[in-house]
């Protein structure tokens, strides 16, 4: 059987992207170059629409400084260890291949957490996969730790090893 390829997750605050519990930072142009891939997922995006998102100002060194830039994503990604999809189609842009890419954690779910007032944890296996502004309050920087020894007002099963800890407000 086959295993699952790795969960891609993006933090628009941070500028970072991750791969399971690993992240790293991106520039901001890079980030919303990576973020635009995603969101056009199968479709070829223009090396003018990349340079756009990616603030690339001179249009002489646009296509080389868009080459760079896509350059360091893929290898961002690759030492998260997730495989690159993005493509380059000669001559017009660049695409998030469809069939090659990896799934994405739910952008609706992650916008939750942040939003809520309690301190909210995800684990993957008790290791701490995002934290809200609340828990890192309380816990300090949490990302990629073992689980506090708190005790949870509540722990939910979100899928196969994940789980949604949240904690009494102090």
């Amino acid at each position: 059987m086959e295993a699952d390829p790795p969960q891609i997750w993006l933090d628009q605050r941070a500028l970072a992207v991750g791969v399971g519990d690993r992240s790293t930072r991106l520039t901001a142009g890079g980030f919303a170059m990576l973020e635009l891939l995603i969101r056009r997922q199968g479709e070829m995006v223009s090396f003018e629409e990349l340079a756009r998102v990616g603030r690339v100002r001179s249009r002489a060194l646009a296509e080389s400084a868009l080459h760079t830039a896509v350059y360091r994503v893929r290898k961002a990604l690759e030492e998260l260890g997730a495989p690159s999809a993005i493509t380059n189609v000669r001559g017009f842009g660049y695409m998030l291949a469809a069939d090659r890419a990896l799934p994405l954690a739910p952008r609706e779910l992650i916008a939750v957490i942040r939003a809520v007032r309690a301190p909210l944890l995800v684990a993957e296996r008790g290791h701490v996969l995002l934290a809200n502004e609340a828990a890192v309050r309380r816990f300090g920087d949490a990302e990629g730790a073992l689980v506090p020894d708190a005790k949870p007002a509540s722990r939910t099963p979100l899928a196969d090893g994940i789980e949604l800890f949240e904690y009494d407000t102090l």
